[in-house]
């Protein structure tokens, strides 16, 4: 089998191994962080996020997400560097492939992570205090 033939199935099954297994984390440990913020809002005594139109359900539901976009770029940021290596293996001729292709795949996933950091940063963005308005006097 030419080179490019067994180095294409492994890098499919290392992508789809390295997928799996990042689903699977941050999956699990979705679920425990809802359920650990749920118990701990029931000690505080803080309302019960199941009701709809609650605050708390509110804010929950919107840092979930932040956290969601977070693990998603986590994971852009191992794609970036496997596909980092899979480019300099092939340059310096351990491996063989489509570098052109390569490169495009690279481009993507830096494009898709500087998405995820752009709406994250929209998110996480505080009020800023406007020019001209007085802060609060002691």
């Amino acid at each position: 089998a030419a080179p490019s033939e067994a180095t294409e199935p492994l890098t499919e099954r290392v992508e789809q191994a390295l997928g799996t297994a990042f689903e699977r984390l941050w999956r699990d440990r979705s679920v425990q962080a809802l359920s650990l913020g749920e118990q701990a809002a029931a000690s505080l005594g803080v309302g019960d996020a199941r009701l709809p139109g609650n605050v708390d359900t509110y804010i929950s539901s919107y840092f979930r997400h932040v956290a969601e976009l977070s693990r998603e770029s986590v994971y852009q940021g191992h794609q970036h560097a496997i596909l980092c290596r899979m480019r300099e293996d092939i340059v310096s001729g351990d491996s063989s492939g489509n570098i052109r292709e390569l490169n495009e795949r690279i481009k993507r996933v830096e494009i898709n992570d500087r998405d995820l950091q752009a709406e994250i940063a929209t998110r996480m963005k505080i009020v800023e205090k406007r020019p001209g308005r007085a802060g609060c006097a002691a």
